[in-house]
């Protein structure tokens, strides 16, 4: 299984994951790049930010950055529920990315968009995280599936007004809640991660060891890769996913 990490090129250098460059944005039907170094090459390119309309001559700039800089793959931060013209953008760019050998991660919700790499979340709080995965994959049998591992904590209202929609939170409110909750965490091996309650929250966090037993069961399910979203001032977290992989 292909491990991929997002990070910006000066770190690119040091995690023994594949590269997912982060460096990449879309504003207003423009796509900008952030300076890197000339000798970049390799791995998969990131369109983090986007803002504004995706128009289709963004396509082929797309493909041309990952033809001059020898990027294998694109992952796209697409809205997790598109309409008609970004789900149109996301089929054009897709045949694009076929026709080149350029692998194109998209969001699950993106599943009609045959040949593409869907990402799938790695929080669920409805049943065991083996019986999650299990069902995704019976779910999108003709699809590569890659597991999307990240230390956000996951806010959830109790009780869920809709399953498995939770809400970000910093680490800063972690703690705040923590605080509140007593600093009294556990640990579910049903839904192989960290939690707590707090008043009506509920709250999920992963570690790098709890990340570790997600990705071992992503890869017993024959997942075709993993993404990890850490932020990049997290060298402690960084250091122990070095690690512990």
């Amino acid at each position: 299984m292909k491990e991929y990490l997002v990070c910006k090129p000066d770190y690119a250098k040091k995690t023994r994951f594949l590269p997912a460059h982060l460096i990449y944005k879309i504003e207003n039907g423009h796509l900008f790049r952030e300076q890197i170094p000339l000798s970049l090459n390799g791995g998969m390119m990131v369109i983090g930010k986007i803002v504004g309309n995706l128009s289709h001559t963004l396509c082929a700039k797309i493909i041309s950055e990952c033809y001059r800089f020898n990027f294998h793959g694109v992952f796209m931060n697409l809205p997790p529920l598109p309409d008609e013209s970004t789900l149109d953008f996301a089929k054009t760019l897709l045949n694009m990315a076929i026709n080149k050998n350029i692998a194109l991660h998209l969001p699950l919700t993106y599943s009609t968009c045959v040949g593409a790499y869907l990402t799938v979340p790695a929080i669920n709080t409805i049943c065991s995280f083996s019986e999650y995965l299990e069902g995704v994959c019976s779910n999108y049998p003709d699809h590569k599936l890659s597991l999307q591992l990240s230390t956000q904590p996951i806010a959830f209202k109790i009780p869920q007004e809709t399953p498995n929609q939770g809400v970000p939170i910093s680490n800063h409110t972690l703690k705040e809640l923590l605080e509140k909750s007593g600093d009294i965490t556990f640990y579910s091996p049903d839904l192989c991660t960290n939690y707590f309650s707090c008043g009506n929250r509920f709250v999920v966090f992963d570690t790098p060891s709890t990340l570790k037993v997600k990705r071992d069961l992503a890869e017993q399910f024959a997942f075709d890769s993993c993404l990890y979203l850490i932020p990049p001032k997290s060298t402690a977290v960084l250091q122990k996913l070095e690690e512990n992989l």
